[in-house]
């Protein structure tokens, strides 16, 4: 539960820090194309996440918001002790 709520806190604080800087309609544009985003590799997402974008603050905002959709704790395999990667670096 501590977990989550911190969670949600950090997102929402990154939210707002990001409306502050851009217009919702500019945000919402970089969420669409970052939830969008598919890669084999690191390097790869890494390259498609950023390569639009000029200013430091959107690529950074690309790479939160594919974190945030497509990142989340796996409970039964961290507790059987399992581990598979999804990508693997060039």
């Amino acid at each position: 539960m501590k977990n989550h709520v911190i969670r949600i806190s950090f997102t929402s604080l990154f939210t707002f820090y990001f409306a502050t800087i851009f217009g919702q309609s500019e945000i919402s544009r970089i969420d669409k194309f970052a939830i969008a985003t598919q890669a084999r590799t690191l390097d790869s997402l890494h390259y498609k996440l950023t390569y639009k974008f000029g200013s430091d603050e959107e690529k950074v905002r690309a790479i939160f918001r594919w974190i945030t959709f497509n990142i989340s704790y796996d409970l039964i395999g961290v507790n059987k002790k399992i581990y598979i990667p999804k990508f693997t670096r060039n």
